[in-house]
């Protein structure tokens, strides 16, 4: 049975299914471990994070809204900044 997902629960049945074989766990598992977990969450908040932004007004004024902060924070890269803007405001676009 699966508790939530928490982290610790989510290294030691790691380290578990790692060592189950009666050996011990080596550095290079350990990292391994910890690294997936580390970035599946990274990741995991990061697409939530860009889901709400992209639900902002409609799907497009999301990104158009988006694309106008970044242009503001990063001036001199403004000309790549509204490129990929464009690019992804024609991704979202449907028929």
């Amino acid at each position: 049975m699966l508790s939530t997902a928490s982290p610790v629960y989510a290294v030691r049945e790691s380290l578990l299914a790692a060592t189950s074989s009666g050996q011990t766990a080596e550095e290079p598992v350990i990292l391994g471990i910890l690294s997936l977990i580390v970035w599946a969450l990274v990741l995991i908040v990061t697409l939530k994070c860009v889901a709400i932004l992209l639900r902002a007004d409609n799907e497009k004024g999301g990104t158009l809204a988006l694309m106008a902060l970044a242009q503001s924070a990063a001036a001199p890269y403004s000309v790549w900044i509204i490129l990929l803007g464009i690019i992804s405001a024609a991704l979202l676009w449907r028929r």
